[in-house]
């Protein structure tokens, strides 16, 4: 924290917790069918025919899981050795990068009020006051799409899964309220 601001970044040992089994699942799965292809080829011939249709559709299956797997690990490596803050509270708002449904900045003047929610995940939970200001900020017709769909499906809210990143959600929330508050202060003194 710095200036009464928060800096979030993702929590490298929980990450490890997924990039450790992916990586042993990358390397033990080549040595396991390389042993499964050798003891079928020390068969006898009739016997390695017979498991050629087997070993075609078996060996396209594992290349699916394989590149399922890689594409698994590439995420969380990516998440891993990502640097700069992915979820910032300031004086002027909030920036939300922490995923795919990542909506960037939001300024505390479309911010109705802050919570915190636990269902499967922990989630930091912003009301917003006008939808189509975060809908209009992107330039692409797909995002406004996504981002779109996404409101209809939770109403007027943005939730930001916490559990990958390394501030306690509760934290979080009290800090983002604190913020809120002061700049309905600041606005109701002006105005």
């Amino acid at each position: 924290m710095k200036n009464n601001s928060m800096e979030v970044f993702y929590n490298k040992s929980k990450i490890k917790t997924r990039l450790i089994p992916l990586s042993c699942l990358l390397a033990f799965i080549p040595l396991g069918v390389a042993n499964l292809v050798y003891d079928i080829l020390q068969r006898p011939q009739q016997q390695v025919n017979a498991f050629l249709p087997i070993i075609a559709v078996g060996g396209i299956a594992i290349l699916f899981i394989y590149y399922f797997i890689y594409q698994l690990f590439r995420v969380w490596l990516k998440k891993y050795t990502h640097k700069k803050p992915i979820f910032i509270i300031d004086e002027n708002g909030v920036t939300d990068k922490v995923g795919y449904h990542s909506v960037g900045f939001i300024p505390w003047s479309n911010i109705k009020k802050v919570s915190a929610l636990n269902s499967k995940s922990h989630y930091l939970v912003f009301f917003i006051n006008d939808k189509q200001e975060i809908i209009n900020k992107f330039k692409s017709a797909a995002r406004k799409r996504k981002v779109a769909k996404d409101f209809k499906k939770n109403g007027l809210n943005i939730r930001i899964e916490t559990d990958w990143l390394d501030a306690n959600v509760y934290v979080m929330k009290k800090l983002a309220q604190t913020k809120l508050e002061e700049y309905h202060k600041i606005n109701a003194q002006v105005a």
